[in-house]
Order: structure tokens, then sequence, then C-alpha cells
């Protein structure tokens, strides 16, 4: 498994003033999925369906047991005394004898780099080293719900979770080499206008309109340096979001896809079967059994 150092950070953390969502605040352009920690019961596998799409990177350590991921056509053994990272917008399966873990899982608001990052098809590894500012942010997610982070008093531990996520996706970033098209101030605007307006899915149009340029422009422009359409990119938030609430609510599959912006629940089905390889029902039932655990 390819060795890599994890960078340094100030462990100074700036106070949270005001309200309490300055500590969510504090993570800064890191959009944090889910984090915590689980058990999972012995013979847990993926192995009888098909590798299934994570739209979030994971910062993964194993606490006691083992786990196997494939990845990239290969079979990555994950043990206790190291921090794994493991890309996103990759197809993955999972199998454990048993363990207990501790995991962060997280997306960029820049779309583009964080689709970048997934060009890393390795699970990346460093040693766990009590003393480091991302050994203590790790353990920290012990006891926390994603919701928590918004509260003033952990302010602190926010703040640590990014010093971690700067320092793995610096070093996910080295295995994917740089980015050949940096994004520009239109598709930041794109960008910007979408992540208020995707769940009810604008057309090219109303994006156009809004940036005040031709739609054949926009589409060029934002396909160039994001790798895909507006429209996909908008997909891609509905699925992050309808994958969280999949894993962490126990809404009604009909209640997460109207959330989501879906016109039906069959339609919601279909494409979240054909985008990450599994029903939402198995999503659901996938994270159950790792809680439950």
């Amino acid at each position: 498994m390819d060795n890599l150092t994890i960078m340094r950070h100030n462990r100074q953390a700036t106070l949270a003033v005001g309200h309490p969502e300055n500590a969510l605040r504090s993570v800064g352009s890191f959009h944090i999925q889910a984090l915590g920690e689980s058990a999972v019961d012995h013979g847990w596998s993926t192995n009888d369906q098909p590798p299934y799409r994570t739209l979030g990177h994971s910062v993964f350590q194993i606490v006691t047991g083992s786990c196997s991921i494939w990845l990239g056509g290969l079979w990555w053994e994950l043990r206790p005394g190291a921090l794994y990272l493991i890309p996103g917008h990759q197809l993955i399966s999972r199998r454990t004898s048993g363990m207990r873990h501790r995991v962060i899982n997280f997306t960029l608001e820049n779309f583009s780099t964080d689709r970048h990052l997934g060009q890393c098809k390795q699970v990346l590894t460093a040693p766990l080293v009590s003393h480091l500012p991302w050994a203590e942010a790790i353990a920290d997610v012990s006891f926390l719900a994603r919701e928590d982070l918004a509260r003033a008093e952990h302010v602190v531990i926010a703040t640590r979770i990014k010093s971690l996520l700067l320092g793995v996706t610096a070093r996910m970033l080295e295995r994917c080499g740089p980015q050949k098209k940096p994004c520009n101030e239109l598709v930041d605007s794109a960008i910007a206008w979408l992540d208020h307006q995707y769940c009810r899915m604008p057309t090219l149009s109303e994006l156009a309109r809004h940036l005040k340029h031709s739609s054949s422009h926009v589409h060029a422009r934002f396909t160039a340096v994001c790798g895909c359409s507006p429209a996909a990119y908008a997909e891609q938030r509905r699925l992050s979001d309808a994958q969280h609430l999949l894993c962490s609510t126990s809404l009604p599959i009909n209640q997460v896809a109207q959330r989501c912006g879906y016109e039906d629940q069959f339609h919601f089905s279909r494409v979240v079967r054909r985008q990450l390889g599994s029903s939402p029902t198995q999503i659901r039932m996938r994270e159950r059994m790792k809680a439950e655990g």
C-alpha cells in the first residue's frame, strides 16, 4: 500500500463568536457528509452485490479488527495502527470479519477539485502517530455526529478536522497530479448559483440568463473546467444529498426523493441504482448493518 506523510498544521483554533454555526464554518470548503465511530459484525461484506459508487472521500481508521476495500481492481487491507484515505467517485466493495472503525466522509465545495481527487485509484495510508493534530482529529470524531460540529463548543474539534482534511486532500492531489484546467470566474459563478438551485434541476437556459452569457458558451466553459455538464453537476449534488439522507435518517424513501427534488420514488430509485450501483433500500440497509454492529 502506498505510504505517505500527512502534513502538520497549526493547532491553534479560531474562537467562535456570536453564532453556533461558526464552528461548522471553520471546516471551510469541506462538506462533511458523515463522521463518527461504529462497529460491524463478523462476516459483513458487499461481495454479494455489485460494486457501489461512493460520492464522498473517506478518512478511515480501524480501531479493532480489519477490513478490505476493493478499489482500482485490487483488494486493499486496512488494519489498526494507520490512517487510510479512500477516494470518492469510485466503484468500491468492502468486506470484513468484524471491526470497529472511525470515519470522516467529505466532499469539496469546489466540484472540479473534488472530482479530480476521485482520479486517485489507490487507498493511501499514513502511520497513526498520537501526537500529530490529525491523529487527535480522527479520535475526536468517535463521539460526534455531523450536526455537532455546528455547536460553538466544538470549534477546536472542527478546526482540527479541517487541518486533517487539508492534509489528506493535499496528499491525494499529489497522487493525481495537477489539474489541467483551473476554474475561472464564469464557472465559479455558475457553481455558486447551482449550489442554491440544484434540487429543482434548473435548465441550462436559466443558468445562462443568470450569468448573462449564451447557453452554448456556458455549457462549453463549464464542461471544459468541471468535466461534466451543469445538469450533471446538479444531479451529482442531488445524489449526494439523497445518499446522506438515506444513510443518516429514517425518512421514507418517497420523502427522501421529494426533498431532493425527484418527481417520484420510481424515478428516484432508478437514478440511484444507475448512478450508485445499488437501490435506495440496499444503501440504507448497508448503512444500518454497520450502525447496528
